[in-house]
């Protein structure tokens, strides 16, 4: 049977080998999973799905009987087989990119009967037991076992030169692939928003990033652009792009040479970069995708953004602050052509924007100038508004306090509310409201002031808010630009 990608790391390894031509291949590695018959574990899960009686003491009795050969299977293995015992590192596929959940917890069998699932005295609890925690635990601790053994097995073989894996947690592997290349593949599964899986191709000491990511993409990650190749979504289904990725570069070298890889994989980069970076500062609309991913292997789709003001700016500035990040690695691949055309570009662009940056800075500062001032006297109109608002409110709780009394009043009278209406009716407000209004001179424009004030002060209220956020967006963006100018300032200092 004919594995495929949905397989990966379930039924067999994804792998990169070579070949006996020389050249590299990927394929599949079973995992094997003979012990399963062995064990005999589908028939134990063939009892454990059997369906419960109705009645509930037959269904408990089951229950036992399903519990009990679950710790007879742990029994076995732990008599018969205490290799499986050894630790691993291990998740599940439904668990690449949850919180943390290493697998690492291998019961004995007095320790499965010690396992909370196991309660046998309330029929609700342990009913869900098997066919929950039990068939998943076994499934684990099985199947983790099996995949590190394939990881032994892919290890003993030297044409096998990169092998997927589901280890938890950071992991870091540099895999040597020929006397002038090798592949830096770096993980953390199961670590929720903060897994990744990244890999890094390395030609003679050199890191092969592609720099033109930088001018294609707009919402580009410098910090992952210059220290990684790829970055893949973290899937066991991307140990195939990954790999292949690999496969390709290497037979890229091996079919054509050192001209065409390096034409290929670093000149090409180098010239995209330089090509579209300067005009960067000469207009304000951009064809580029939004999608940093989708240099995984997802078509590129671009849209046009039209940037002003400080968003160009600060757009401007990320992308040639960027471009500074790759010229230290630049430079090191001068042994292999020149580039000093590359570096005299980034150079030009660093002079061009660091007086645009410094304008920007000054007129931004003058802005939040402004809105720190529009700030305060907003607070300040805020504040007399409450102050206004206290005699009023002291008023009106006097008011409230007597129309309580006229409406228990009203309430208890069996002539003034003799259809028995509820003490809250719409009837017996309207007697109350007609009462205060014909006793208290000052009932009607109180009540006026007071939601003519509590209007002012809610949209004053809301005013603030609008200019607070106004105000820390700008601190933000004006933060952004000082960063932006203060590293290509740095970099032009050290020419």
């Amino acid at each position: 049977m004919n594995n495929t990608i949905e397989d990966i790391n379930e039924k067999a390894l994804y792998i990169l080998k070579l070949n006996e031509e020389g050249r590299f291949e990927t394929g599949f590695f079973k995992i094997n999973d003979d012990l399963i018959n062995e064990l005999e574990v589908e028939k134990l899960y063939k009892f454990i799905d059997t369906e419960y009686p109705t009645e509930n003491e037959d269904a408990l009795k089951l229950q036992e009987e399903k519990q009990e050969a679950v710790i007879e299977l742990f029994k076995i293995i732990y008599e018969k087989y205490e290799y499986l015992y050894s630790h691993r590192s291990y998740c599940s596929r439904q668990a690449l990119t949850s919180s943390y959940c290493e697998f690492k917890r291998i019961l004995s069998p007095d320790d499965v009967k010690k396992t909370d699932s196991f309660e046998r005295d309330e029929l609700r609890i342990s009913l869900p037991f098997v066919n929950t925690w039990a068939k998943n635990y076994i499934n684990q601790f099985l199947y983790s076992y099996f995949l590190e053994q394939a990881y032994n097995e892919c290890m003993a073989v030297p044409a096998i030169k990169v092998f997927s894996h589901r280890k938890v947690g950071w992991k870091g592997f540099e895999y040597k692939l020929n006397d002038i290349m090798s592949v830096d593949i770096s993980t953390n599964f199961s670590f929720g928003s903060a897994s990744y899986f990244v890999l890094t191709l390395i030609y003679d000491d050199i890191l092969i990033i592609p720099y033109s990511r930088l001018v294609i993409y707009y919402f580009a990650k410098t910090s992952q652009l210059i220290r990684h190749t790829i970055e893949c979504n973290v899937d066991d289904r991307s140990w195939s792009y990954a790999l292949n990725f690999i496969k390709d570069a290497c037979n890229e070298l091996i079919d054509n040479g050192a001209n065409s890889f390096i034409a290929k994989y670093m000149i090409v980069e180098c010239e995209k970069l330089t090509e579209i970076l300067p005009s960067f500062l000469e207009q304000n609309e951009f064809y580029l995708s939004d999608n940093f991913r989708s240099y995984t292997g997802v078509e590129i789709k671009s849209n046009t953004h039209t940037l002003n003001n400080i968003d160009l700016m600060i757009f401007r500035g990320e992308k040639i602050a960027g471009a500074v990040n790759y010229t230290e690695n630049i430079k090191k691949m001068n042994k292999l052509f020149p580039t000093d055309k590359y570096i005299n570009t980034i150079n030009e662009c660093c002079k061009k924007i660091k007086p645009m940056l410094y304008d920007e800075i000054i007129k931004q500062d003058g802005v939040l100038i402004e809105l720190n001032q529009k700030y305060n006297y907003l607070n300040e109109i805020l504040e007399k508004c409450n102050e206004e608002l206290v005699p009023i409110d002291v008023k009106i709780v006097e008011f409230n306090k007597i129309k309580e009394e006229k409406r228990d009043q009203i309430f208890n009278s069996p002539v003034e509310n003799k259809e028995g209406h509820y003490k809250y009716s719409t009837i017996i407000m309207d007697l109350v409201d007609e009462y205060m209004k014909a006793n208290y001179v000052d009932y009607d424009i109180t009540n006026e002031i007071k939601s003519k004030l509590d209007k002012h002060r809610l949209d004053t209220d809301n005013e603030i808010n609008k200019v607070y956020r106004e105000k820390y967006k700008l601190q933000n963006d004006i933060a952004t630009l000082n960063k932006h100018n203060d590293r290509i300032s740095s970099y032009l200092n050290n020419l």
